[in-house]
């Protein structure tokens, strides 16, 4: 994992894409894999394109299943 970030309260779709804009796009490299929940404010179309700018693949899994959710795992 990496560009972690303590949030008190909600995820907020602004709260996300400050996080993935100002915490986890400055971690990353082209090619590398981000993997997304089913949480509404992942499906962020700006974040997505903050994403696609360094070159990243994006992965959005199905609705909640506990053997495909990496974060539960972690």
């Amino acid at each position: 994992m990496d560009a972690c970030w303590v949030i008190h309260g909600t995820m907020a779709r602004v709260t996300f894409d400050t996080v993935v804009e100002t915490q986890l796009a400055p971690t990353l490299s082209k090619g590398d894999v981000i993997i997304l929940d089913n949480l509404s404010s992942h499906k962020s179309v700006r974040a997505a394109e903050v994403l696609r700018d360094v070159g990243v693949w994006l992965l959005l899994l199905p609705p909640y299943c506990l053997n495909l959710n990496p974060i539960e795992i972690a």
